[in-house]
């Protein structure tokens, strides 16, 4: 895997998902809000949903973790996937025809601003080149103004505006699904 200076980036392992799922969590789910009494059952929930993710197999799914000094300090995940349509609501199953997406990219706050985001994007796209998969696409809040900057620095383009749906998000913002031409 990759290694820059002070970023080493390596496929997550049963040992790294309770830390994982803290991180992501702390990353996504406020902690001021009046929900914050269910951030342990989401903690606990995603780690068992973690720990089912890394047994499937390494060309449908990838979680990727990144250490710096010794210490979690991002992650990243990378699965075939359908993008979203205008029928939200129908079930859809994915296949490795589906395009490769990225999802639950989350850097720990001491480590933000260091290259670890980017050291984890790198690593998605040497993975997708290696499944022969030329494109890589991703949602982002369009409120989330750092990580917006992160991903156009990175070479990707907006794709498309989506409706944040407010019943199942109380974030009020739109999601922007972007997308990088790697081939």
């Amino acid at each position: 895997m990759q290694t820059t200076p002070l970023t080493t980036v390596r496929s997550a392992t049963p040992a790294d998902v309770h830390a994982l799922a803290r991180l992501l969590t702390d990353s996504f789910q406020p902690s001021d809000a009046w929900w914050q009494w269910t951030q342990g059952w989401v903690r606990s929930g995603l780690a068992q949903d973690l720990e089912s993710r890394l047994t499937r197999p390494p060309a449908s799914y990838r979680c990727l973790v990144a250490t710096m000094s010794g210490f979690l300090a991002g992650t990243v995940e990378v699965a075939h996937r359908p993008l979203p349509h205008e029928w939200w609501w129908l079930p859809q199953v994915a296949s490795p025809q589906d395009p490769l997406y990225i999802s639950n990219l989350a850097v720990t706050p001491a480590w933000r601003r260091q290259g670890v985001a980017s050291s984890l994007l790198q690593e998605v796209e040497a993975i997708a080149r290696s499944l022969c998969h030329p494109r890589l696409y991703l949602h982002v809040m369009a409120d989330n103004i750092a990580a917006v900057q992160l991903y156009q620095r990175s070479g990707y383009r907006l794709e498309r505006v989506e409706k944040n749906w407010p019943l199942f998000n109380p974030r009020p913002s739109s999601k922007l699904l972007m997308v990088k031409v790697i081939m």
